[in-house]
């Protein structure tokens, strides 16, 4: 049984912009072969919001490379996030408080078609969500 090992992002440099580029171009392969190279019929799937989210989370990443964190292994990005530090009023308490907004979070687009990919999501959102605490 092979080891998967974890590797976290703390940037957007140009390694991991290609990977969320690739991402995009499995997006397009599977909006070809699975939805009639049409990208309307994407619209309301769990496959459509995770298209959004992935092109969404390529462009913050790109605009704001410092904001950007990820999780990878066997060389290919498993999930990611724009994380922002705030201070300002939360819910619930008095005053203003330090705090963390997680603007965009997506997992790999490949968890819709790949096992291992599914197997990996909630590990790898899990890993994003903690360390950024």
């Amino acid at each position: 049984m092979t080891k998967n090992i974890l590797e976290y992002i703390n940037y957007a440099d140009s390694t991991a912009i290609s990977y969320l580029i690739f991402w995009q171009e499995k997006i397009d392969e599977y909006i070809r072969e699975f939805y009639g190279s049409n990208p309307e019929n994407t619209l309301r799937t769990k496959f459509g919001y995770c298209v959004n989210k992935s092109l969404a989370l390529l462009e913050a990443a790109t605009d704001s490379p410092n904001m950007f964190r990820g999780v990878k292994s066997s060389n290919m990005l498993q999930a990611g996030s724009i994380i922002e530090s705030r201070v300002g009023e939360i819910y619930l308490y008095e005053g203003e408080q330090q705090h963390l907004l997680l603007d965009i979070q997506c997992c790999c687009t490949l968890e819709l078609f790949t096992p291992k990919c599914i197997r990996n999501k909630k590990r790898c959102s899990n890993l994003v969500d903690s360390r950024n605490h």
